[in-house]
């Protein structure tokens, strides 16, 4: 689709918005593993295992199936490989694979939508704190984003023209997704719903659909389990779903039982984690047993982390990632002392040496609250235009990924939706732009 002038002069002016930002955030990177997370360490020594042996498994060095799924240090591999062996190089690629989905968010806004909305949601895309702070991780995260914007991108294209070619790409781009990191595995069963009621309840229609989108999602995770037969020995993808689920969030429902914290309760199942090995069958039982004797706190804690999701801010990775030598554990809200308002201060300004990172918190803050409430106007405005399965389409991407795979509460994870809450804010913008011109008008009329 042609641009005009404002349009290439916006997407020109947000992208060197969001490259200076990113320059200047480099300056102020830890120089204590620069770029790290907790994850970080495990991703590098896989990619820098493929870079030098061409294998996740060298014969010299034989390896155990990785918690992780390998598509991201199959990344940092190639990114070896082409650019060097350094970190540096990685993060100005995620800082690329950023623009390119901004550029992705404006062509499929404007298509959906009209051109005014197109260049709101990239203003909001070139100076959201998720995009600048993600890019300058050494996580799976940014990629993720890349993968699951044009999936969305392609998905949202066929709610719009029913093409069976983006129904079917739009699976390949999930399933790929998946090898970045599992979160969107369960998402088709959701989907399967919606393409159900597209289908105008045709059963032919809805099961055609369903293999033209299964069949493609399937083929990459097919793939690479076949991969990992070869190389590991092991016909699976990952374990990382329920290591999530009956270790991680385990460890924090028996931390709030005992009145402990997180790394203590990790720490015991992860000794039972290395004597039982990758298949952990007594913690399961242990879990599920738990479980069925009192679901109402698994319930509460799930539900705890959900609210962490959408309430989290992305300034606490921000400290991390300025200031190596702490960790997001420190920096959760419910780690903190005091009453609600010194607990949520703490939580909003404590633990960095820098003002600005303050700043930028508390106008996180603000710009949540006022960004919720414009996704709610946007929601509506879908709605009163008669997009239903588009709006719809975005609930359903909003729910899965904040509350069904909340097995921790973590701003991360509310990156997954991040864009989608960037359309929906644009959209909201435009709603209150409408109503002032509209009352503009009403009163100048009524003054002539």
């Amino acid at each position: 689709m042609k641009l005009n002038k404002n349009e290439t002069f916006v997407l020109i002016i947000g992208g060197s918005i969001f490259l200076l930002l990113s320059y200047l955030l480099q300056s102020y990177v830890s120089q204590t593993h620069p770029f790290c997370d907790i994850d970080s360490s495990a991703y590098l020594r896989n990619g820098f295992l493929w870079y030098k042996y061409g294998s996740f498994s060298p014969l010299n060095a034989p390896q155990p199936l990785p918690i992780y799924a390998l598509g991201y240090p199959l990344f940092i591999g190639l990114c070896y490989k082409i650019l060097g062996p350094s970190s540096v190089f990685i993060i100005w690629v995620q800082i690329l694979l950023a623009i390119i989905v901004g550029i992705f968010l404006f062509f499929i806004t404007r298509r959906l939508f009209e051109s005014n909305i197109a260049i709101i949601t990239y203003g909001l895309w070139s100076i959201n704190f998720g995009f600048l702070i993600f890019s300058h991780f050494i996580l799976a995260e940014m990629i993720l984003i890349f993968f699951l914007a044009v999936f969305f991108t392609l998905f949202s294209a066929f709610l719009i023209s029913g093409k069976p070619l983006a129904l079917g790409f739009s699976g390949l781009v999930l399933g790929v997704s998946v090898l970045m990191k599992v979160a969107a595995f369960y998402f088709p069963f959701m989907l399967m719903i919606l393409l159900f009621f597209t289908s105008k309840q045709n059963w032919q229609l809805w099961f055609k659909r369903i293999i033209i989108f299964i069949i493609p999602f399937a083929l990459p995770l097919l793939a690479f389990m076949i991969h990992n037969k070869i190389v590991f020995n092991q016909f699976k993808l990952t374990y990382i779903d329920s290591f999530n689920l009956c270790a991680f969030f385990y460890s924090q429902v028996l931390a709030y039982d005992h009145g402990t914290n997180w790394g203590i309760e990790i720490e015991q199942l992860a000794k039972q984690y290395k004597t039982e090995g990758q298949h952990f069958d007594g913690i399961k039982q242990q879990f599920w047993r738990d479980f069925f004797s009192r679901p109402h706190t698994f319930i509460f804690m799930w539900l705890r982390n959900v609210f962490k999701i959408c309430a989290g801010l992305y300034s606490t990775n921000l400290k991390i990632l300025t200031n190596n030598n702490i960790h997001g554990r420190e920096l959760s809200y419910f780690n903190m002392h005091g009453n609600i308002w010194q607990k949520a201060t703490a939580y909003i300004a404590a633990c960095t040496p820098y003002r600005w990172v303050k700043i930028v918190a508390w106008l996180e803050v603000v710009w949540s609250i006022i960004r919720y409430i414009l996704c709610c106007l946007g929601l509506l405005f879908l709605w009163h235009i008669k997009r239903y399965w588009l709006s719809l389409f975005f609930l359903a991407y909003i729910f899965y990924f904040s509350f069904m795979i909340a097995c921790d509460g973590t701003a991360r994870y509310r990156f997954f939706f991040e864009f989608v809450l960037i359309i929906l804010a644009a959209l909201g913008i435009q709603v209150v732009i409408n109503w002032l011109v509209s009352k503009q008008t009403t009163s100048f009329k009524r003054t002539v």
